[in-house]
């Protein structure tokens, strides 16, 4: 069994609410809490279209939450340059299908995920 480490507060970064539904940790890094796991937006606030990325896609029925954090931090309409998926489970690639509607690159390391993003997520082009 893996075992966790404590942190003492002081060892943990500093979280801003940004009222944006993420809570910032750095200037261009923020996370969003899930029902059981976080995804996390890489980019600076209002960057815009392409210019920020997603880290994993949450659960199944996250998209709209997803959605709705990435346009009141980046900006409406703003895509993801990327998808990178941290592993292939189910917590981490749920609502990876309705992020992709437009081309994007998804990056995985996981066999799984690639075969995910064959069948499910055809408009998705998957680099390992």
């Amino acid at each position: 069994m893996t075992q966790q480490i404590p942190l003492d507060s002081r060892n943990r970064a500093e979280e801003i609410d940004r009222n944006d539904d993420t809570r910032e940790i750095a200037a261009d890094l923020a996370y969003l809490r899930t029902v059981m796991v976080n995804v996390v937006f890489f980019g600076l606030p209002n960057a815009g279209d392409r210019k920020w990325v997603l880290i994993d896609a949450g659960i199944m029925g996250a998209k709209t939450a997803i959605k709705s954090a990435a346009e009141k931090r980046f900006g409406a309409d703003a895509r993801p340059a990327a998808i990178i998926l941290t592993h292939g489970h189910f917590d981490h690639v749920g609502a990876l299908e309705g992020l992709v509607g437009d081309p994007v690159a998804v990056l995985s390391r996981s066999p799984f995920c690639g075969t995910l993003q064959g069948t499910r997520a055809g408009h998705a082009s998957v680099t390992r």
